[in-house]
C-alpha cells in the first residue's frame, strides 16, 4: 500500500473513532441503561458509526482486489516491451 494512501486511511479512522467513537458507545449505553427519551435523536449514530467503518475497510479490500495481480503484470510488461529479464 503507497505511504500516502496508508496516511489517509490512518487519518480516515483516526478521525472516525475520535468523533464518532465515544458517542456511539454512550448512545449504546444510554440504550441499555436510559429512558427512551434521552437517545431518540442518536439512533443514526448507531447506523452511520458502523457503515463509516465498513466503507473504510471496503476500500482496503477493493483497492487490494484491484492490485492482485499487479506485480505480475508489470514483470510481464517490462518482459515484453523493453525485453526486460530478471537476475537470478
Amino acid at each position: 500500500m503507497h505511504p500516502l494512501v496508508r496516511a489517509a486511511m490512518i487519518v480516515w479512522f483516526g478521525a472516525i473513532i475520535y468523533m464518532a467513537g465515544a458517542p456511539f458507545i454512550r448512545t449504546l449505553y444510554l440504550m441499555i441503561v436510559g429512558s427512551p427519551a434521552e437517545y431518540e435523536n442518536a439512533k443514526v449514530l448507531l447506523v452511520t458509526f458502523p457503515v463509516m467503518l465498513a466503507f473504510g475497510f471496503g476500500l482496503i479490500a477493493f483497492g487490494r482486489y484491484l492490485a492482485r495481480n499487479e506485480i505480475r503484470f508489470l514483470t510481464e510488461f517490462l518482459i515484453r516491451e523493453l525485453d526486460a529479464r530478471e537476475r537470478n
